[in-house]
């Protein structure tokens, strides 16, 4: 099938009719393209499920396949998920274990070389207080103090250390906030009673102050004889007495030497250290002192990276030396010797890091690596060829320049390996006449008549000059207006000349080349003034700009859309009744065309691009007054 361009928008289709073939046509389905019938293929797949599930509880997640038909349709897959306190089954089914927090997931489904993910949270559901505990002796020497604890016990089966409102139902005793009793003086032996209150739970704990004093005979610390360096351990203190009891008590506390801390409740805090060390905890309690031994244990500190220091370029058949320091994740460097390499051939480096350049035709780039531990970094060094030589320096610009006017000039120097490039030197001028800045702006001043002067520029310690001849001119002549001439109307993907005219304060005009502009994307024009339309969906109207000098002109152009027509060639049918019935593949519509008597052509309106068409051609049977097709092919537009 050949096209052929008739105008814009209107293609020409030429068919041989060897190209044609007659294929079995239904009605209702329409023809096959080309190929065959098409197969859905699945395009993706959709996850769905919700968004937030608790712990200790299922949900049910489905996975859908999404196909080129539009359609979708559930779908087996291979399921995953990124953590190990849930699991997720070949059906979908995710299933929560225990967790202390919450927790963001993914699950992720895969099939048919398709993936998709969905992110949940599984939700920590809070345990609930099922009751309180009292903790501590039964029995408490008068005059004496004892310690008491409160341990609450929660529904997920974890018992945690709270403190709670702290009663006692006696007038022999006192117990404070942190639960510690405190014996008065009694006759003879007394039952109390502990209250202890938490977060609406209550329990009770009897006590009996003993009627006898009681001795402190030691004190045993207990808790862990080793830490890690920036941790803490807590600590608690064991009073023996001569009652042979073994309260835990509340002493002073202190450490040595100073690598730890300890506070009031016995939390033992170590620092830095750089090595492991020993401290001594001391507990001292109604003169009675006892001590523990703790190990802080030095963690060597972790290497985060390494980072090249060093110049960006060498010159060649030169040398720079380059270092290479170590970050580690407690803050701290330090210089390290890596292993270095490069992958030039026109450089080495060696053990020490020093980079020698070898003799290169033109810069090249290289590749300087350093690695250590397991880490490495790389930066680009250039290695920069030898600069030519200045030989010569020449002066370009106008010989010359009206009475008040600016003249450009500029300073082109030319190097020993003949090249040359426009340079920025230190102007002067030789008369007051003019006046030169630092850019190469000669600013002439009014002469009565022509003079000379000389302008001179030095780069480099090299000279160069000019003579400039100032124009005594008359009055200057003014650019007044602007107006440009051309075409108002014009079809979609046309093009036309437009002209620009200035008018002068002396009464001339002449055209000129200004900057052109349009207002709209949908057309274009070029520095010579010519525009283009381009392709419209309804008809616009684009406003041109001409700007010269200081002035503006604007000029309106009508871009009229053209409508798609494409010409079908027909011949031999000369006195015979033809008729054509065209399907859209796309949308299933048909369109008919005729019947028409000794046809040369149909003319086809309104087609859309880059679609398939089927044509059909029936010619009418002058006996029967049937109509049989009698060519038949697809066409693409």
């Amino acid at each position: 099938m050949q096209f052929r361009k008739i105008s814009k928008g209107i293609t020409v289709i030429c068919v041989a009719l060897s190209a044609f073939v007659n294929p079995v046509r239904s009605m209702a389905v329409g023809p096959l393209p080309p190929g065959g019938t098409p197969t859905p293929v699945l395009t993706g797949i959709i996850v769905a499920g919700p968004s937030n599930v608790e712990e200790l509880t299922t949900a049910q997640y489905t996975c859908s396949g999404k196909y080129s038909d539009s359609t979708t349709a559930p779908i087996t897959a291979l399921w995953e998920i990124n953590t190990d306190d849930a699991s997720i089954d070949s059906s979908g089914l995710l299933s929560v274990g225990n967790i202390s927090s919450d927790q963001n997931v993914t699950i992720t489904a895969s099939v048919g070389g398709y993936s998709e993910s969905l992110d949940l949270v599984i939700e920590s559901v809070a345990p609930v207080l099922t009751g309180i505990s009292i903790v501590g002796p039964s029995t408490v020497n008068e005059e004496a103090t004892a310690k008491y604890a409160c341990n609450a016990s929660y529904s997920d089966g974890t018992t945690l250390s709270v403190v709670p409102l702290w009663t006692v139902l006696s007038p022999s005793a006192d117990i404070d906030a942190s639960g510690n009793l405190i014996a008065g003086t009694i006759d003879s032996d007394e039952l109390i009673r502990i209250d202890a209150s938490f977060n609406g739970k209550t329990n009770s704990f009897n006590v009996t102050i003993i009627d006898s004093p009681v001795v402190l005979e030691s004190l045993t610390i207990s808790g862990s004889v080793s830490m890690d360096e920036n941790t803490s351990i807590q600590l608690s203190c064991i009073g023996q007495y001569s009652d042979g009891t073994s309260p835990l008590v509340d002493p002073s506390w202190s450490v040595t030497p100073s690598y730890a801390t300890i506070d009031a409740n016995g939390l033992l805090r170590a620092g830095d250290v750089t090595a492991d060390v020993g401290v001594t905890v001391s507990a001292s309690l109604d003169g009675v002192v006892g001590n523990h031994s703790v190990l802080i244990k030095y963690l060597a500190p972790l290497l985060e990276r390494i980072e090249i220091a060093g110049p960006s370029s060498v010159p060649e058949q030169d040398a720079a030396s380059y270092t290479c320091t170590a970050y580690y994740d407690d803050g701290t460097s330090k210089a390290i010797e890596p292993d270095w390499s490069e992958n030039s051939s026109y450089a080495d480096v060696n053990s020490a890091g020093t980079l020698s350049t070898y003799d290169v035709q033109a810069d090249q780039s290289l590749t300087l690596t350093a690695s250590y531990e397991g880490k490495s970094d790389s930066v680009t060094v250039d290695i920069l060829e030898a600069a030519p030589v200045l030989v010569s320096i020449s002066i370009e610009g106008e010989t010359e320049v009206d009475e008040n006017t600016v003249s450009s000039y500029s300073c082109r120097a030319s190097y020993s390996d003949g090249s040359s490039a426009v340079v920025d030197p230190v102007w002067s001028v030789t008369h007051d006449w003019a006046l030169i800045d630092a850019t190469g702006n000669l600013s002439v001043g009014e002469v009565s008549k022509d003079e000379l002067v000389r302008i001179w520029a030095s780069y480099g310690e090299l000279d160069a000059s000019v003579r400039i001849t100032l124009k005594d001119v008359s009055l200057p002549v003014l650019l007044e207006s602007l107006s440009i001439s051309g075409v108002s109307e014009l079809m979609e993907g046309a093009a036309a000349s437009l002209t620009c005219l200035a008018s002068y304060s002396d009464g001339s005009a002449k055209t000129v080349t200004p900057v052109w502009s349009v207002d709209s994307a949908l057309a274009s024009i070029s520095a010579d003034g010519v525009f283009e339309a381009g392709n419209v969906e309804s008809n616009i109207v684009v406003e041109v700009m001409a700007s010269f000098g200081d002035l503006d002109a604007r000029h309106t152009i009508s871009v009229a859309m053209v409508s798609t027509q494409i010409i079908y060639p027909l011949s031999g049918f000369e006195g015979k009744t033809v008729m054509a019935e065209i399907l859209d593949y796309e949308s299933g519509d048909w369109s008919s065309y005729g019947p028409s008597e000794g046809p040369e052509e149909l003319m086809l309106e309104d087609l859309g691009t880059n679609k398939w068409y089927w044509i059909s051609i029936s010619e009418s049977n002058t006996t029967s007054g049937a109509w049989e097709e009698i060519q038949a092919n697809w066409f693409h537009m």
